[in-house]
């Protein structure tokens, strides 16, 4: 969670992003930048997933969970994540999971950082 939120016209917002299954956690970070402020930058952590490609999973600012978008034989896409138990270490892998699965598993949207985009001028 940050310490400070003052919204200005344009920022950049760090969105984290945490997954779950029983006690199996991992998390991203997505970047956010724009004119944009509050809960309309958090839903951005919930709708990145619908429209992202191979590249912008790669892309991700830091992810501690091995997310990746692949493409199969098919020509459909399809996300592979791996949680892990923070008690034991063990990891646990999902593989083909579909938008709709993963969205399942986020129990955790929230803002880590922000700061201001700068001039391109």
């Amino acid at each position: 969670m940050i310490d400070r939120y003052e919204p200005k016209d344009r920022n950049y917002h760090y969105i984290k992003v945490t997954f779950a299954h029983a006690d199996y956690f991992g998390c991203v970070v997505i970047k956010v930048g724009g004119n944009c402020k509050g809960a309309s930058v958090l839903s951005e952590g919930l709708e990145f997933w619908e429209n992202c490609d191979v590249e912008d999973v790669q892309n991700l600012v830091s992810k501690n969970c091995e997310l990746e978008l692949y493409e199969d034989q098919a020509d459909e896409f399809w996300f592979r994540l791996t949680l892990i138990n923070s008690d034991n270490g063990d990891q646990m892998q999902f593989d083909a999971l579909d938008y709709e699965e993963l969205t399942d598993m986020i129990v955790a949207v929230e803002f880590v950082d922000v700061e201001p985009e700068e001039d391109s001028e």
